[in-house]
């Protein structure tokens, strides 16, 4: 069920001469019950197609966590699509992110036990519309374990592949631009892409030093054939046939979070989080574009318009700003949230968010 939020969006003051974009309807909220919202993944497809997947995390651990399915409008109620089913915390699975593919047609998560899930869009949207009763069960599931194991299997069944061990959950996910392929970051800082629907591992991109850190991934340019992958200390640009590094840059950044990498729409800019701003990069030499600064606490989460003009950040102060890329100016600010945005899309010309008050919210934008 819809609530409306009658907090009034506040605008910055800006110059005549710069484009005024507009949000409107307030951040209307969709009401789960959620519980802890993580990330957001999801699909415009058509008016009667689209939909939302909510990651819920209970604890700060990713413990007992759920998956939560929605049409992209928030007009139905949530579905239940995965969630953590083991009594004993020892053994259960948390999420760590999910990610939809630019074509609709798949949605991909990854547990904290090393497995990684895929479901069909067709079959999510199905639920959505009223077309099924239930909500499907994975349609390819593939771990890390055996490099030998690693053979085309059907649909449904387990897929291993890779490098062998605990520092390689998948802690994100990034589909290639023509949506064949899947980049899996690991907890040790490589990254390895899958040919998912043919059970390959194609390449495996090591982290340039021995120290094991985290790293979130993205793919480039149009073509899927260079990825980016930001660590703690140092981005890097790899060949996603071969994994070779093709530049590198080291970066001090301050400690905090890494939120989800992304990339602008043609492969021109990648922004960096530094705490509580955010670092545009050229991507062809990673050298600083421009810096956007205007949140108030770390910067949790940022998300580009389909044409790249605009990028939207959620912070820990609880708002959400609209930046104008072409000048680094903030050109609105988003209030609603009651605690900590963690999570973004841009869907169309809609912005929808999620955070630790358990809220999701759309945002309508206009030129």
């Amino acid at each position: 069920s819809w609530q409306n939020d009658y907090r009034q969006t506040r605008y910055r003051k800006k110059r005549s001469a710069l484009k005024k974009w507009k949000v409107t309807n307030n951040g209307l909220i969709v009401q789960g019950p959620f519980r802890r919202i993580e990330g957001l993944a999801g699909s415009l497809g058509s008016a009667a197609a689209g939909w939302i997947v909510v990651v819920e995390g209970q604890d700060a651990s990713w413990r007992n966590a759920r998956l939560s399915l929605v049409d992209y409008r928030g007009r139905t109620k949530s579905h239940e699509l995965w969630t953590d089913q083991s009594p004993e915390p020892a053994t259960s699975s948390g999420l760590f992110s999910a990610s939809a593919s630019p074509d609709g047609r798949w949605l991909a998560a990854g547990e904290t036990d090393g497995t990684v899930l895929v479901w069909r869009g067709e079959e999510l949207s199905a639920v959505v519309n009223g077309a099924a009763s239930t909500v499907p069960q994975p349609a390819i599931r593939f771990e890390v374990k055996d490099p030998s194991r690693c053979e085309r299997t059907f649909v449904g069944s387990l897929i291993t592949g890779g490098v062998e061990g605990s520092a390689y959950l998948p802690i994100w996910l990034s589909f290639s631009p023509d949506s064949r392929h899947l980049a899996v970051s690991r907890l040790n800082g490589s990254v390895d892409v899958w040919d998912f629907e043919n059970c390959k591992c194609i390449s495996v991109a090591r982290p340039s030093s021995a120290e094991a850190t985290p790293s979130t991934c993205a793919y480039l340019d149009n073509f899927g054939q260079r990825i980016v992958i930001h660590g703690r200390d140092e981005v890097r640009i790899v060949d996603s046939g071969d994994g070779r590094t093709i530049v590198e840059r080291f970066i001090s950044l301050i400690k905090g979070i890494s939120p989800r990498l992304v990339c602008s729409p043609g492969g021109k800019l990648i922004p960096i989080v530094h705490g509580k701003d955010i670092v545009l990069y050229h991507a062809h030499d990673l050298t600083v574009a421009r810096q956007l600064s205007g949140h108030q606490r770390q910067v949790a989460a940022v998300a580009f318009s389909p044409d790249g003009k605009r990028l939207v950040s959620a912070s820990w102060d609880n708002t959400l700003k609209l930046w104008d890329v072409a000048t680094g100016r903030e050109v609105a600010a988003l209030h609603g949230h009651e605690f900590r945005a963690t999570c973004l899309l841009f869907l169309g010309e809609t912005v929808v968010s999620g955070g630790h008050d358990n809220q999701v919210r759309f945002w309508e934008t206009t030129d």
